[in-house]
């Protein structure tokens, strides 16, 4: 609405469904088959938003499993739940492209193509913000474990039809309207050609730059923060160096390192990089307690870094 306080205090969005975009496209003949298709699977998404939404309004009004949120703020409950957004989330527009266009989003037309899909999805959350009265927005899913998991089924059900990055050990699709992670774009077409989609995806997006090993100049970094904050639409971007960190010997190095470089430990070497919004434990040494699944794994080693 514009109102800071209103859109971004005490509120938050509630729930979001992720669309398998690749899936879709498999499945349809020409144009029209992809917009019903998307027709289809976002009124299973209304559905499954409303269950939610009534599942939290119990927990707020009836089971009292949530005080802190319903505890009294202004004279109001603090949790301003109408102000709360349902969204639908999408991953893989890049495969999509590739099966109905030819080319996947670093082509001009097959982006074209890509654009008037996420426009389309944004054209009914409209109709659904006026039908209901709720907020609801198109938002680019996190993805973290989805891309994965839609990719592995679909190559259990579509065999070589489907179109997956990795390998067949662990394949993924690329996540919502990024540029593949392997590609070899330039950081300025990168920054583009995704651009034009944060505009689209209010209910939230990313930009990554993976960074490379070497040093990262602190007037470069500046500048080119500049550029993107002033000259492009890039909502939310994030500068991603890998580390690796020596269990042994409590050694910490740039990149994604197999062995200490002051012990030579190479078993209890970790590693940590960024993930969604923040930088995680990768899970690759012996005693690592926790890590990423298969199919982020493999787009981590894919990962082109500047």
């Amino acid at each position: 609405t514009g109102d800071w306080e209103q859109d971004c205090f005490r509120t938050g969005n509630l729930a979001y469904v992720t669309l398998n975009l690749p899936r879709i496209a498999y499945n349809s003949r020409d144009d029209n088959d992809i917009f019903d298709y998307l027709d289809t699977n976002m009124h299973l998404g209304e559905e499954v938003l409303m269950l939610r939404r009534e599942q939290a309004m119990n927990c707020l009004d009836n089971y009292n499993l949530l005080p802190f949120l319903t505890q009294e703020a202004e004279g109001d409950r603090y949790y301003r739940i109408n102000n709360a957004t349902l969204s639908f989330g999408f991953v893989g527009l890049n495969e999509m492209l590739i099966a109905h266009c030819g080319e996947g989003i670093e082509d001009p037309d097959a982006r074209k193509f890509g654009l008037e899909v996420i426009k389309y999805m944004n054209k009914r959350t409209a109709e659904l913000t006026e039908e209901t009265g709720l907020r609801w927005s198109v938002l680019q899913t996190p993805a973290e474990s989805t891309a994965y998991r839609f990719g592995m089924l679909d190559k259990e059900k579509y065999g070589d039809k489907a179109i997956l990055q990795g390998d067949d050990a662990a394949s993924y699709y690329t996540n919502s309207s990024h540029v593949p992670v392997n590609s070899d774009v330039l950081l300025p077409e990168k920054i583009k050609i995704e651009e034009k989609f944060h505009p689209l995806t209010l209910g939230g997006h990313i930009f990554h730059a993976f960074m490379g090993e070497s040093y990262s100049d602190p007037d470069s970094l500046m500048s080119l923060t500049n550029k993107i904050a002033n000259n492009s639409d890039i909502g939310f971007w994030a500068y991603s160096s890998a580390l690796s960190f020596c269990i042994k010997c409590k050694t910490l190095m740039k990149g994604l390192q197999t062995k200490c470089g002051t012990c030579g430990e190479e078993t209890e070497v970790e590693w940590y990089d960024r993930i969604t919004g923040y930088v995680q434990q990768v899970g690759r040494s012996r005693s690592a307690s926790g890590g990423w699944n298969p199919g982020k794994m493999r787009e981590l080693m894919d990962r082109k870094r500047f």
